[in-house]
């Protein structure tokens, strides 16, 4: 993909992460924007967001990532949270139960607040690192049965994060004419391999950019020495010059001197 010939379009899309508490959702997001999987964070306040570029042929997708809080307080900002959404992941924690449980309930939300032939809904149970408490099949019969996409990840391994933020990307309302079918390998393989190299692209500017400044500032400090040296010999050569000047009075003034000594007349008192 050149870069470099890409146009900037306005195409911008809102991803919703629902779901209980601790279920993992900053972790997923954190290891979708960022690649990194942090041990110990703050629970989500309300809402946290986070952005994140998508390159596809001659386009750049500006995602804008919601990460809702799952404790109860924050319930009635919902509505907020899934209005012009295109696409909704549902997270549970696979070592937790009861937030599976809970799913049912975030989908009473979802289609009360939204139409699912506007948004597309998508299944997550994450922590697949750890003891599994809810089976492979419980979560595909409950996403076969509500129409939505099912993943199992783990954000700290990473196991099967890239796979379905890319595969659920492809499902979005741009690529119907593209698409054609409900799990396009082809279209997946190429979302994730030129945002690959765009990632890579985008390093190669950073790096370019770092540099550029390094040299920029070491010119800087090279132009200073040098006026600094220059206006070093400038003084010298005014303080030569001054003191040439005071050596001619010196010498002028000592002639005048010797001169009146020899005009002066002697005394004969």
């Amino acid at each position: 993909m050149d870069m470099e010939g890409t146009t900037i379009l306005s195409i911008r899309r809102k991803v919703v992460f629902i779901g209980n508490p601790s279920t993992g959702k900053t972790s997923l997001l954190n290891r979708i924007c960022h690649d990194k999987f942090l041990p110990e964070y703050d629970s989500t306040i309300g809402v946290d967001f986070y952005t994140k570029t998508i390159y596809y042929n001659e386009n750049i997708f500006k995602i804008q990532l919601w990460d809702s809080a799952g404790q109860e307080k924050y319930r009635a900002l919902i509505p907020s949270y899934l209005r012009g959404a295109s696409i909704i992941f549902l997270v549970y924690d696979l070592s937790w139960y009861e937030s599976f449980e809970a799913i049912r309930n975030w989908l009473g939300f979802v289609n009360e607040y939204t139409s699912k032939d506007q948004v597309k809904l998508v299944l997550v149970g994450n922590k697949s690192d750890l003891e599994r408490k809810v089976k492979f099949e419980e979560g595909k019969k409950l996403a076969d049965n509500e129409g939505m996409l099912f993943f199992e990840t783990s954000a700290k391994t990473a196991d099967g994060v890239v796979n379905m933020f890319y595969t659920s990307f492809s499902m979005i309302d741009f690529f119907d004419s593209i698409r054609t079918g409900n799990n396009d390998e082809k279209l997946i393989k190429e979302l994730i391999d030129q945002n690959v190299i765009g990632k890579e692209k985008l390093q190669i500017n950073k790096e370019q950019q770092r540099n550029n400044i390094i040299k920029n500032a070491q010119n800087d400090d090279e132009m200073s020495k040098n006026d600094f040296l220059k206006k070093k010999n400038n003084d010298n050569n005014v303080n030569n010059n001054i003191s040439n000047n005071k050596n001619d009075k010196v010498i002028i003034i000592q002639n005048e001197t010797n001169k009146n000594k020899k005009n002066r007349k002697k005394c004969n008192c």
